[in-house]
């Protein structure tokens, strides 16, 4: 297998906290105001990494090619700082290829992008799949491993080979072994896509999070990540401990209703999904709602995270 010269390799992806934007609905249509608000959020929360706009949480799948246009030109508008990653995928390579190309003129920093689902194809399918849609554009693709979605397995080397071969520059990595193997051996940069693994990749030196909870909270999750790049591993530790209920709630439920109605009990979006995905039930929002006030304030993260940081 040929590998790209390196000056045609792509350039490699902005590390940290990427934070999936649910996709607002209000009567069945894309609400970009509550969009554009959400945007302007995480630029206010100081994010260091990006939004990626279209996966599961933003129930991409059931956007027409023209809402995604509407909704990325309404992000670009309301955050224009703010790097964007767009979630694509499907069964067929060339339908995703088609969408690539349909969505490139927007200029994403990178696409986030699975395995074909439901074929389970093998290592050589998995290859050309992603050589495919390199040619379709030139930005680099973080390969999004979700084999509870997807049906398929990654290899370690496999991982490494599509980054040394194709377009592909990260990795976000939800099977456990894949992503602890890929740290240990240091090639590829790994984001977390499991958010209770949160705390334990960032010790174990991953490249960041792509993190649905952290919607909730991103300057908590931030600062978690910032105090373990500072060693001050003990009060990362606490407030991840704060955290964890609430992640493993949001997930109790498919995804994104439970954080859907969390947002929505905070006023900042309508408890609206496109079907078939069907709101949380009412006894979760609540729970969702509770353990998010529960957290430590956001004044108190902001000090305690300075007085750390002013000491290290």
């Amino acid at each position: 297998m040929t590998a790209l010269p390196r000056h045609m390799r792509p350039s490699g992806v902005q590390p940290g906290l990427w934070i999936p934007l649910v996709t607002p609905f209000h009567r069945d249509r894309v609400d970009l105001d509550a969009l554009q608000a959400l945007a302007r959020g995480l630029v206010k929360e100081g994010i260091t990494g990006g939004a990626v706009l279209f996966g599961s949480t933003g129930e991409g799948h059931l956007l027409s090619i023209a809402e995604r246009r509407d909704a990325a030109d309404a992000v670009r508008e309301a955050a224009p700082s703010l790097p964007l990653m767009f979630g694509a995928g499907g069964i067929d390579t060339r339908d995703v290829a088609r969408d690539l190309r349909a969505l490139d003129s927007l200029q994403p920093d990178a696409w986030l992008i699975p395995p074909p689902c439901y074929l389970q194809p093998s290592e050589a399918g998995i290859h050309w799949h992603y050589a495919t849609l390199g040619d379709a554009s030139d930005r680099p693709i973080v390969i999004y491993d979700v084999p509870g979605r997807t049906g398929v397995r990654l290899s370690a080397s496999a991982v490494e080979s599509l980054c040394e071969t194709t377009s592909c520059a990260a990795i976000k990595a939800c099977d456990a072994t894949l992503r602890s193997d890929l740290v240990a051996r240091g090639r590829v940069p790994v984001f977390c896509g499991d958010d209770t693994a949160f705390l334990a990749h960032a010790i174990a030196g991953g490249q960041g999070a792509i993190s649905a909870s952290a919607h909730v909270r991103p300057d908590l999750f931030a600062a978690i990540l910032r105090l373990v790049e500072t060693d001050a591993v003990p009060l990362a530790q606490e407030w991840f401990d704060a955290v964890l209920p609430l992640i493993h709630a949001l997930f109790r439920e498919p995804n994104p209703a439970p954080l859907k109605a969390l947002l929505a009990r905070q006023g900042r979006i309508h408890d609206e999904l496109r079907r078939p995905l069907t709101p949380a039930s009412r006894t979760l929002g609540r729970q969702v709602h509770a353990l998010a006030a529960a957290l430590p304030s956001r004044d108190l993260v902001q000090r305690l995270r300075d007085d750390v940081l002013a000491t290290s």
